[in-house]
């Protein structure tokens, strides 16, 4: 049988984010790179059934292909945690740049004045350019200010029109602000993601959620969060209350004095969950 995890079994995925994301620099940062084997290439999709308007073949409701330093998006403007509707339903836009609690269906003027260029200047570690540049919106900024033409705040300024897929350059562009004109490229990962879907195409029941994994996630706990991680035992039963006990006692005992500020807040927050 199919087996999902196959594609990123060896690879050391959350170390390497931990790492990386603690580093102090480039030059820790490319150490990390040397440490850990990381993830080059991430597939994230789902698929619907719509037999009045597709017959039997299930269609892309939503799906992002991250590979060689592009990201391809398919149906970006569906909402990720809607029910599969019909495809009629499909184009509606949702709002999907969040900035200052604020969520925005365009990177406009106040996106950018308001978050994106303070989360650059105010990113610990030097970080800022490494995990929000985007040249072409700064760019685009530019324009805005110094021509009256170039109205970023206008939902139809044509780079941040929407379409059915869009391909963003994710090494000059990190906050995935403006599409780009590759149609070749496009079609590419587009075919590529097709053929990734076929090893998912399977009968939906027989999908379940696994009370190892579960447990699995809770004991990843290292003071700051919890992982979704690998896992090798399946167990049929487990005890809930025992689980956040657990993981309330290795609190108290670990993180509780340096994060007393945390403490209410984690218990309440655990017990909500039982």
């Amino acid at each position: 049988g199919y087996d999902p995890d196959s594609d990123h079994a060896d690879l050391d995925v959350w170390e390497h984010m931990k790492c990386y994301c603690g580093a102090n620099g480039r030059a820790e940062r490319e150490f990390c790179d040397t440490l850990y084997t990381k993830r080059t290439e991430l597939v994230s999709f789902r698929m619907c059934d719509d037999p009045d308007v597709s017959g039997d073949e299930p269609y892309v409701y939503g799906a992002a292909l991250i590979q060689d330093g592009y990201k391809l998006i398919v149906g970006g403007s569906n909402g990720a945690l809607q029910e599969c509707p019909s495809i009629s339903n499909h184009g509606d836009t949702n709002t999907m740049y969040i900035g200052m609690d604020e969520t925005r269906s365009i990177p406009n003027a106040d996106y950018y004045e308001l978050w994106y260029s303070m989360a650059k200047e105010s990113a610990a570690g030097g970080m800022g350019d490494t995990l929000f540049d985007s040249q072409c919106l700064d760019e685009l900024y530019a324009h805005h200010q110094n021509d009256d033409n170039h109205n970023i705040n206008e939902e139809d300024y044509e780079p941040f029109v929407f379409h059915d897929m869009l391909l963003y350059d994710l090494a000059t562009d990190k906050v995935e602000a403006c599409a780009i004109d590759d149609e070749d490229r496009m079609t590419r990962m587009h075919q590529y993601l097709m053929e990734r879907s076929l090893e998912y195409n399977s009968p939906r029941q027989e999908t379940f959620h696994s009370l190892a994994s579960y447990k699995a996630q809770l004991e990843s706990y290292d003071c700051s969060a919890v992982y979704t991680v690998p896992w090798e035992e399946e167990i049929d039963s487990l005890d809930v209350n025992e689980l956040w006990q657990n993981l309330i006692d290795y609190y108290n005992e670990n993180c509780r004095h340096s994060q007393p500020e945390r403490y209410f807040y984690f218990r309440f927050h655990a017990m909500s969950l039982i």
